[in-house]
């Protein structure tokens, strides 16, 4: 990933917009912080840093005054690293998760239709004289529903308006003209559907407004695409996140995170995937 972003500079010929897509506050040190480090070392070839998250840290939470804390302690993790331009879209909690209740939808329906497909191909051809064609029949409603929630066109089936967030992502990218960006992935990394709203969002804007784009995700393997990191220094970064009141619970957070997170927050190295 360095080679990407001196070479990316060299190309430009300018220093360079670098701007993060996140889910929550939190998503920019668990997955990026090494990467974040190397932006800062290398600040003769990085102009800005931008940070835009999705969700309103203050209602992801019904503990207000933790989730207060928690806001603080992102403040402290990006005013430490510097040069970052912050800012949350403030989508509550309520319009997000409605938002992943669409991703269920969907990935319902194609799961019933494969578990249909699997059924018919424990079947002989000819115990059934179409069952060929009901095969043929059950890929074609497989391609049509993902192709529904590649563009979000199940009318009068969705809980939110995309075309609401679509439209403010690609307003706020317009000012920032990144020259790359970083977000989530398919898979919301360990399966987050917060973070696959997020991945879809970008997904929309990736087929069209923003097909030019370059853009980059958290790898879930090891890839070519990749950073040597100071781990020890990323978890100094993670362990500022801890915000609970007394001794006992003041590393909770923390060793959850180390243990649940291993790949992202116990590794040498960062892995990339380029967006797809």
């Amino acid at each position: 990933m360095n080679n990407i972003i001196v070479n990316l500079h060299k190309e430009k010929r300018k220093k360079l917009n670098v701007s993060f897509y996140l889910a929550h506050h939190d998503d920019e040190t668990l997955f990026y912080a090494g990467l974040l480090l190397f932006l800062k070392k290398n600040k003769n070839i990085i102009e800005k840093i931008n940070i835009i998250i999705f969700t309103d840290i203050l209602t992801e939470n019904t503990n207000h005054n933790t989730q207060k804390k928690k806001l603080n302690n992102f403040k402290k993790v990006i005013n430490k690293i510097g040069n970052i331009r912050y800012k949350c879209l403030k989508i509550s909690n309520k319009i997000v998760n409605d938002g992943c209740k669409d991703i269920n939808i969907f990935q319902d329906k194609i799961n019933k239709i494969n578990q249909n497909l699997a059924i018919l191909k424990t079947l002989p051809n000819t115990w059934i004289p179409s069952i060929k064609e009901k095969k043929a029949e059950l890929i074609v409603e497989r391609e049509k529903i993902r192709n529904e929630i590649r563009n979000f066109k199940l009318k009068g089936k969705l809980n939110i308006n995309y075309a609401i967030y679509v439209n403010k992502l690609d307003k706020i990218e317009n000012k920032l003209k990144s020259d790359i960006i970083f977000t989530h992935n398919k898979l919301g990394e360990y399966g987050h559907n917060q973070h696959k709203l997020v991945y879809i969002l970008i997904k929309i804007l990736k087929a069209g407004r923003w097909k030019n784009k370059l853009i980059y995700t958290p790898s879930n393997c090891e890839t070519k695409t990749c950073l040597a990191i100071n781990k020890s220094k990323k978890q100094e970064f993670l362990k500022m996140y801890d915000f609970k009141d007394t001794e006992e619970r003041k590393n909770i957070w923390f060793n959850q995170t180390l243990k649940n997170y291993s790949y992202w927050s116990s590794n040498n190295f960062e892995y990339y995937s380029i967006f797809s």
